[in-house]
C-alpha cells in the first residue's frame, strides 16, 4: 500500500519536550521546524524510511552511526505532518509524529562474525530525478513504530503508536490519529508493490495485518 501525506517540517531533539495533548492528540503550534514542507508518501513495500537529498546533506548531516554504542548520542526525530481540516476553524491540524533512535535504528547480529551490528534506518533517496517527489519515503522502519491504517474510502491515513515502540512513560502519544491524504495509488513503487482493498492494516515489523 502506497499513500501521500503533507510533512510541514521535522526537528531535532535530544529528550523530546511534548506539548500538552488533547484527546485527539492535536498540535497546533508550528515552531521550530526545518526542511519546510514536502509532499511525502507512505509505503509498505519500502523497508527503510528515505529522506531528501537536501534534508540529509543539511539539517541531518550530523546523522552519523559508526557503532550500537552511538545509538544513545542520536537525537529524537519529530515529524510534524498535515492533518485534518478543522470544522470550526479554516486551517488544518497539525500532528506531530515521534521517532527515537530505538525506532530508527536497525540492530543485527552479523552471523559470519557473530557481532551486534546497527545501522541507521533512515538513508538519503538516491533516486533518478524523473522518479524523484522532494519529500520523504516513510518505509517499514517507521511502521514498525506506529501501527497504520489505511482508509481509502474516506482518503485518510491513521496513526498510532505501537506499544512495543513506547521510547517514555507518557502514552499519550499512543492515541489515534489522522491526517487527510489527497490520493491512494494502487501501483507498483520503486521499492517494491503496493497492495489492495479499502482499508488494510499494517503493524510492526514481523506482524502481518489483514485487508478488509
Amino acid at each position: 500500500m502506497l499513500t501521500t501525506v503533507d510533512i510541514l517540517g521535522i526537528r531535532k531533539e535530544t529528550i523530546p519536550y511534548m506539548n500538552e495533548r488533547n484527546e485527539d492528540n492535536v498540535i497546533v503550534k508550528y515552531e521550530g521546524f526545518h526542511d519546510g514542507g514536502s509532499k511525502s508518501i507512505v509505503d509498505t513495500g519500502t523497508f527503510l524510511i528515505y529522506a531528501p537529498k537536501k534534508t540529509m546533506d543539511g539539517y541531518l548531516k550530523d546523522l552519523v552511526l559508526t557503532s550500537c554504542e552511538d545509538k544513545n548520542k542520536l537525537p529524537y526525530i519529530i515529524f510534524q505532518l498535515k492533518g485534518k481540516k478543522m470544522k470550526t476553524l479554516q486551517s488544518f491540524t497539525v500532528i506531530e509524529i515521534v521517532l527515537s533512535p530505538n525506532d530508527y535504528v536497525i540492530e543485527y547480529i552479523d552471523q559470519v562474525k557473530l557481532t551486534r551490528e546497527c545501522i541507521l534506518g533512515i538513508q538519503v533517496d538516491e533516486k533518478n530525478e524523473e522518479d524523484y517527489i522532494n519529500g520523504w519515503t516513510l518505509g517499514q522502519t517507521f511502521l514498525k513504530a506506529y501501527y497504520t491504517i489505511f482508509d481509502k474510502d474516506n482518503l485518510q491515513v491513521g496513526f498510532v503508536r505501537s506499544r512495543k515502540a513506547t521510547h517514555n512513560r507518557n502514552n499519550s502519544h499512543e492515541m489515534k490519529t489522522y491526517v487527510n491524504i489527497q490520493e491512494i495509488t494502487e501501483r507498483n513503487n520503486s521499492r517494491g508493490k503496493s497492495g489492495k482493498g479499502s482499508i488494510s492494516y499494517n503493524g510492526p515489523l514481523g506482524q502481518t495485518g489483514n485487508e478488509k
